[in-house]
Order: structure tokens, then C-alpha cells, then sequence
């Protein structure tokens, strides 16, 4: 089950990887197309200025102006797709960032959760026993990139659990490195 759990999250963020990237090849073919177009709009506008400072009359100016016509109409164009990319990588962005903290938030309200079941007080023969859980919470992708830096995250996420005795703890580097390396020396 967890291998096809891995396959799915990893198959889901190819997915959104794949979507960003093109997102971000849509916008460097767009800023190269506006910046063609700018250079072209300026070398057009520079041949007007010097066919009218000849005295070259405007009728014969007119199929520069037609040209530039044209370019400012492409430069239009690159524009409003510039517009268009950027807010879809805005979009993508956004929609990443609340389905990271929707991520986190469960994770947590889970694990708070199982800790507060597993330390339910239980009766066996009359005698009462108590048990703490620690868990650490690490997120893909956010703290780590494969599954085994995840599983490293989440255990140091744990070692801070267990050295605070917090119950649960989400993965932070500065503070959890810190604390494992306290809980290490102090055994």
C-alpha cells in the first residue's frame, strides 16, 4: 500500500510539476516575443525619425508606418499573453500554497488526534496504564524531496516530539536538527 502511495504523490506532483513548467516555457517564449517585438518597434521608429528628418515626404514614409502598425499590434498580442501566463502561474502558485497548508493542517489534526487516543488511560486487570506516542510530521515537497529525506525529516520532526514532549511536531530544520542532536547527547 505505501509504494502505491508514494507512486500517486509522485505521479500527482509530476502532473503539477509538468503544468508549472510549461507555465514558465509559455512565459520565456512570451518574453522573448516582446522583447523581439520592442527591438523591431524601435528600429522601425528609428528608420521613421530618419526619413523624416530627409524631408522624405509621408506618403513615402507610409509603409514604415504600416510596419509599425504591425509590430505595435504584436507587441499588443505578446502583452496580453504575458498577462495571461502570469496569472496562471499566479493561480498555480496560490493553489499550491493552500493545498501545502491544507496538507499540513490535516497531517497535524491527525496526529494530535492518534496521540490523544494512544494516551487514553486503559484498564488491563485492574491495573491503569498510560502510553505517550511522539510523532513527526514532515510534508512532500515541501521539507524534502524523496522518500528518504522525507522519512529523515519526519524522524527528527519526531526526536523534537520526544525531546519536548510535545506529542506532536512538525518538521522546522533549524529547531529539529537542534534538538535531535540534544536528545542524542543525553542518552
Amino acid at each position: 500500500m505505501t509504494p502505491r502511495r508514494r507512486t500517486r504523490s509522485t505521479t500527482a506532483r509530476a502532473g503539477e510539476s509538468a503544468t508549472l513548467h510549461r507555465a514558465l516555457d509559455r512565459s520565456e517564449q512570451v518574453t522573448v516575443k516582446v522583447e523581439e517585438a520592442a527591438e523591431e518597434l524601435s528600429d522601425v521608429n528609428a528608420a521613421l525619425q530618419e526619413e523624416v528628418a530627409a524631408g522624405v515626404p509621408v506618403a513615402q514614409v507610409r509603409g514604415a508606418l504600416d510596419k509599425s502598425e504591425a509590430v505595435e499590434t504584436k507587441v499588443q498580442e505578446a502583452a496580453v499573453d504575458l498577462v495571461a501566463v502570469n496569472e496562471a502561474l499566479t493561480e498555480e502558485v496560490a493553489e499550491r500554497d493552500a493545498l501545502e497548508h491544507r496538507v499540513s493542517q490535516t497531517a497535524t489534526e491527525f496526529a494530535d488526534a492518534l496521540v490523544a487516543r494512544v494516551a487514553e488511560e486503559t484498564d488491563i486487570d485492574g491495573i491503569k496504564l498510560s502510553v505517550r506516542a511522539s510523532v513527526g510530521i514532515a510534508i512532500f515537497p515541501e521539507d524534502a524531496q524523496s522518500a528518504e529525506e522525507l522519512l529523515q525529516c519526519a524522524d527528527m520532526a519526531m526526536y523534537a516530539a520526544k525531546l519536548g514532549r510535545l506529542g506532536v511536531s512538525r518538521y522546522a530544520p533549524a529547531e529539529t536538527a537542534g534538538r535531535r542532536a540534544a536528545l542524542d547527547a543525553g542518552r
